[in-house]
């Protein structure tokens, strides 16, 4: 796939698409820490936010490693409804779409975290992971074209 078929008309959806994931990771963030009646302490097994909280930290992370595995056994299956497999700026936004929610994931770990009564540390472990990682996601045309012809590249 050229870069050249990444062009600023192309770009806009995925630039977008990509803001939204990271607003919405500041929005998960503020209604964790705005909820008025936090659960009592005692009745939450804290061993339980510590799991959710590694879970989250770790799926971000992992994201590199296991997208490419994940969308190469997609394209390896027989395409749907016999209709051709996209092609272009189309091919790729199906990786970035999965790639942004698997990032997002930390986030939303955290946020569940932080709603069973987690210490702000335990909260800004995956939190940090998910933002971080979301923000290495930003879009480019050398990003997306790669993910368009092949994902081991990305």
């Amino acid at each position: 796939m050229a870069i050249e078929d990444f062009d600023d008309k192309a770009m806009f959806t995925p630039k977008i698409m990509w803001f939204a994931h990271v607003v919405s990771q500041l929005i998960f963030a503020a209604v964790g820490w705005t909820v008025l009646e936090r659960p009592d302490p005692a009745s939450i097994d804290p061993m339980m936010t510590y799991i959710i909280a590694a879970l989250g930290t770790v799926f971000p992370l992992l994201t590199p490693l296991a997208l490419p595995i994940l969308i190469q056994s997609m394209r390896a299956g027989p395409p749907v409804e016999d209709q051709p497999r996209p092609t272009g700026p189309a091919a790729a936004m199906t990786v970035f779409i999965l790639d942004l929610a698997f990032r997002e994931t930390g986030a939303i770990f955290a946020l569940v975290a932080l709603l069973l009564g987690a210490t702000p540390i335990i909260w800004a472990v995956p939190a940090a992971a998910a933002m971080g990682m979301m923000l290495l996601a930003y879009p480019t045309p050398e990003r997306l074209s790669a993910w368009a012809s092949d994902p081991k590249r990305r």
